[in-house]
Parts: structure tokens; C-alpha cells; sequence
């Protein structure tokens, strides 16, 4: 088939989409596409009416029981920042966004391994420094990660907000 057959044709790796709609996607592809666009059409509705309800309550004072229409501006608003994340509310940072779990579990343990080795040298009688040498080596290790981990993160959320990466 040529690109004079349809004109508009994009090819893709999996065939063409012609801009009339997506019939160059696969069936699974189709059925995730179908998904998405019904999500975002939820999202976009749900946030339609929680404008018009703010738009309500702020025309009336807040005096009466707004009634909640939404017109064409609630629904070209809510359109723009369900498509460019603007002004969407933001996810709440969790404690794994800061630290991510390969970094706490390898302070948990760069910390016991530290403890058994202090642990051992401070409680060992005559026991020297042989027995605890390992545990120290072991917590450096893990320290070693640790430190490793730390700097990744950061690292990772700068590139992702610069775009290069």
C-alpha cells in the first residue's frame, strides 16, 4: 500500500494510524487506548463540576447551595489541565519518594552490623579485634551503599526534571 492510498497515513513499527482514528493499532493496543481515553474523560468531567461548584460558591458568596452547572469554560479549563497537568493537585510526597527503599534497608543494616561490631569488641573479654573486624567490614559496606543510593536519587530527580533522562 502506498501513501497516496491514504493520504495522512503516519507508519509506525506496528503499521499506519491514519488521522481519522486508530485503526493501524493492534487490538490490545486499541483496548488500552480505549481505557486511557475513558479515564481521562472521568477526570476531566469530575474536575468540570469542581469548577463549576467553586465558580458557583464564589458568583453566590457562599450563601446559598450552588447548583453546580458547568458551562463551556469550566469544561475548556478542566480539558487544558487534565492534558498539560496544569494545576492538577498534587501528589502528597511519601517517605519512599524521599528515600527509597534500598537506601533505608541499607541503613538499617550498615547500623546493626555496626552494632554487633561495637557490641563484640566492647563486650568480648580478651576477644580483640579479629572477631569484630568482620562486622565493621560488613557495615562499611553497606555504608558504601548507602552513601551510593543517597546520591542516586537526587541525581535521578534532577535529570527527570531537566528532560534528559
Amino acid at each position: 500500500m502506498s501513501n497516496s492510498d491514504h493520504p495522512g497515513e503516519v507508519p509506525f513499527a506496528g503499521g499506519k494510524i491514519s488521522p481519522s482514528g486508530s485503526q493501524g493499532l493492534s487490538p490490545h493496543l486499541q483496548g488500552s487506548l480505549d481505557e486511557k481515553i475513558a479515564n481521562l474523560k472521568d477526570q476531566i468531567a469530575d474536575r468540570a463540576r469542581g469548577l463549576a461548584l467553586e465558580r458557583a460558591k464564589s458568583q453566590t458568596g457562599g450563601k446559598k447551595q450552588p447548583d453546580g452547572a458547568v458551562d463551556v469554560s469550566d469544561l475548556s479549563q478542566a480539558i487544558d489541565e487534565a492534558l498539560c497537568n496544569n494545576a492538577l493537585p498534587a501528589r502528597r510526597t511519601t517517605f519512599f519518594d524521599l528515600f527509597s527503599p534500598f537506601t533505608c534497608l541499607c541503613f538499617l543494616l550498615c547500623l546493626t552490623f555496626g552494632g554487633f561490631g561495637l557490641f563484640a569488641r566492647s563486650g568480648a573479654p580478651g576477644g580483640g579485634a579479629a572477631p569484630t573486624q568482620g562486622f565493621l567490614d560488613i557495615a562499611k559496606i553497606f555504608a558504601g551503599a548507602l552513601a551510593g543510593s543517597t546520591v542516586s536519587a537526587p541525581l535521578k530527580s534532577l535529570k527527570s526534571k531537566s528532560g534528559k533522562g
